[in-house]
């Protein structure tokens, strides 16, 4: 139920949480000399938020053209893929080792591993879908680490996020469009996916 309620709250609250505020939180990133460019990518480049996020509060916030949004938030979601398939693997064997961290790391692993399987069988494509249709979970970051556990070569792999995140882009911009309706749309769309996720009998 929490993903379910998550799912819907991701594509509406972009509107809520500005539209009584718009104009201050320009003049905040004004003042402080921050281009509204760098707020996107760094925006797209946060695990969670993403490209879904960051792509419309581009377009509704700061009114930045469609395409250049997509240009923007593409650039940064798919700025921490590489860093990810390179280095994840360094960074559980140093985290496993701390105390503080050791549970987190090794609950990670195994969330991933749990996905790996269900993807492993479609390999590129499976994790091109997983990256591109926006759900609670996935996207580059998970995806990204979802590779790393499947042993995929670090080309495909990034390959698969580029094509999986213009997917999402496309998506995400497609309801963007449309602005509130649009929003409504995706949030009741992803809420009949997770509800037939939830119903549907496992094998």
């Amino acid at each position: 139920m929490k993903k379910i309620l998550f799912s819907v709250f991701l594509f509406l609250s972009f509107i809520t949480l500005f539209a009584g505020v718009k104009e201050n939180i320009l003049n905040v990133f004004e003042k402080n000399g921050i281009p509204k460019e760098v707020i996107v990518i760094a925006i797209s480049a946060l695990p969670i938020f993403e490209l879904r996020l960051g792509l419309p509060v581009a377009v509704e916030l700061f009114d930045i053209p469609l395409p250049e949004a997509f240009l923007l938030s593409f650039i940064g979601n798919i700025l921490p893929v590489l860093p990810i398939l390179l280095f994840l693997k360094w960074i559980y064997l140093i985290l496993g080792r701390i105390k503080v961290t050791e549970k987190a790391v090794s609950k990670f692993k195994e969330k991933t591993e749990a996905r790996s399987k269900k993807i492993g069988k479609y390999e590129m494509l499976g994790l091109i879908l997983f990256i591109g249709i926006p759900l609670p979970g996935t996207g580059a970051w998970t995806g990204s680490a979802v590779a790393v556990a499947l042993g995929m070569d670090v080309k495909k792999a990034f390959i698969s996020n580029i094509i999986g995140v213009i997917l999402a882009g496309a998506i995400v911009s497609a309801f963007t469009l449309f602005g509130v309706w649009g929003a409504f749309a995706a949030g009741l769309i992803l809420f009949s996916i997770a509800v037939m996720s939830i119903l549907r009998p496992k094998a």
